[in-house]
């Protein structure tokens, strides 16, 4: 959440010229990068909680990844937009209500 929050004006700005985000685009896919990797960390460690029986076996990991890497994007969006600063204690806490989908039912 904080790099989202630190970068968000950064991105929107590569957002805002096209000329500058067909380069950075093409950039990124020239070194094998970009912001989808993100989303395959979280998915691969998802499958691996998955494993150890603390993520439900029916969860889409690639799904659920895209679903907390997007409220993150969201909540760095929504804080800028309202001008509020980064809160480092946020995001454990947005987190903590967010995982509750992902749990097994004990």
């Amino acid at each position: 959440m904080e790099f989202y929050h630190y970068n968000f004006p950064l991105l929107a700005s590569i957002f805002a010229e096209q000329a500058i985000f067909d380069a950075h685009r093409r950039r990124l896919s020239q070194l094998g990068v970009g912001p989808h990797k993100a989303n395959h960390a979280v998915a691969g460690y998802l499958r691996g909680e998955q494993k150890l029986g603390r993520v439900r076996a029916d969860a889409d990991a690639d799904a659920s990844a895209d679903l907390l890497m997007g409220a993150c994007f969201q909540h760095a969006f929504l804080s800028h937009y309202q001008g509020r600063d980064a809160d480092a204690g946020v995001a454990p806490r947005y987190a903590a209500l967010l995982m509750p989908a992902l749990l097994p039912d004990r």
